[in-house]
């Protein structure tokens, strides 16, 4: 369904957005769905807090602390973060493609 929209509106925005609330949203749907609408589409959404890896669950617990008292409809906005295995390679990309 998320990638026949993206081919039934061919024109490239890079704006799409998709808002979900759903018990079984996680990061790994993101990123297939990023990489089968070529970056044109993203998921925006809720996810439990047993599905979030180690390196995005104390930002995640902050944001959760942070909301406890807060007004009703509040909200936080909390990146998904992705473990780099090879820091120094990654590094080594990331210098040159600033030299280009």
């Amino acid at each position: 369904m998320l990638t026949q929209q993206n081919q039934q509106l061919s024109e490239p925005s890079g704006k799409r957005v998709i808002s979900m609330d759903s018990y079984y949203t996680r990061h790994a749907l993101g990123k297939h769905v990023l990489e089968m609408t070529r970056g044109e589409t993203r998921i925006l959404g809720t996810c439990r807090l047993n599905y979030v890896d180690a390196l995005t669950r104390s930002a995640l617990e902050a944001a959760v602390f942070a909301l406890a008292n807060a007004v009703r409809a509040s909200w936080k906005l909390v990146a998904a973060l992705e473990l780099v295995r090879d820091v120094k390679a990654a590094e080594k990309a990331h210098k040159q493609s600033q030299k280009d």
